[in-house]
């Protein structure tokens, strides 16, 4: 197996913090240090019409294709709506004081978290503020969300997780599962399986069926994973990481396949709906790669 570069965009002067998918499925959004929002088209390897100046440094994007709104999270404690259709911002809120560094689609509400340790609800349809769940005195980078088993994954940087249900948010189990922090997760598509990804650079694997204890763990990196995203289909997952490598894992035997490299620090992976593969980076860079067998 291979990871092939089929392209490289950017204006490789600002880090890069966040992808999502684009109007097209063809295109993704993707969001920088100086504040810029863009969106790309993997076929003419240009920027649109779209471009987005938010408030300082942006962490994280969501582009819901069912209302049309890109949701930006910054650095400077903000988060801000753009209707695509309107072309103009619907929402600014000042929240998660520190920065805003995941938001995703949980059923019918947008949940985002920060360095605040909370998580905010909002509601989708028109993206108005529904209640802040506090969490935990630690950052959360990023969080996972289990559409079977209805089930929200939320490890923090202190090295503890707590899984809770999407909607009480009560509390289903909680524990320390890195000594050092952890800045990623996500359950596996085809197994109850939930994997997070440490500062050590190791991966550790979690029993969802039996309270989440712990199946084994594997150094997977040098340093801090940022990233772990599973192929459209499931049968790999990719992981990235502070030490510039993108590495592509057996989503079955957990081997190792193939892997890629930025100059720089991997901070966000995203995989479009044909199955290529996308990487950002602190080098200013997003690259597209093929999977190949």
């Amino acid at each position: 197996m291979k990871l092939e570069l089929l392209d490289s965009f950017g204006d490789m002067k600002s880090p890069l913090y966040a992808i999502t998918d684009g109007t097209h499925a063809d295109s993704f959004f993707t969001a920088s240090a100086n504040g810029l929002v863009s969106e790309w088209n993997t076929e003419c390897g240009v920027s649109s019409e779209i471009r987005v100046k938010a408030n300082g440094a942006v962490f994280s994007l969501l582009y819901d294709e069912t209302t049309k709104f890109l949701w930006i999270g910054c650095q400077q404690n903000t988060i801000g709506v753009v209707d695509i259709e309107q072309k103009k911002e619907i929402k600014n809120y000042n929240v998660h004081p520190g920065g805003v560094f995941d938001i995703q689609i949980v059923e019918d509400k947008v949940i985002s978290v920060g360095a605040d340790g909370n998580a905010i609800e909002w509601n989708r349809q028109d993206a108005s503020y529904s209640r802040t769940i506090p969490l935990s005195d630690a950052k959360i980078r990023r969080f996972a969300f289990h559409m079977q088993e209805k089930t929200l994954a939320f490890p923090f940087s202190n090295g503890e997780m707590e899984v809770v249900d999407p909607v009480f948010f009560n509390s289903i189990e909680k524990k320390k599962v890195n000594d050092l922090g952890v800045a990623s997760c996500a359950f596996h598509p085809k197994k109850s399986v939930l994997l997070t990804g440490g500062r050590d650079g190791e991966i550790h694997l979690w029993n969802t069926k039996k309270k989440f204890d712990s199946i084994m763990n594997f150094r997977a990196h040098k340093a801090n994973v940022y990233a772990i995203v599973f192929h459209p289909k499931g049968h790999v997952f990719v992981t990235g990481s502070r030490d510039k490598e993108i590495k592509v894992w057996d989503a079955k035997t957990l081997d190792f396949l193939c892997g890629g490299a930025h100059t720089r620090s991997v901070n966000a992976l995203h995989f479009l709906k044909n199955g290529l593969l996308l990487s950002a980076s602190d080098d200013g860079s997003i690259r597209l790669w093929k999977i190949l067998r």
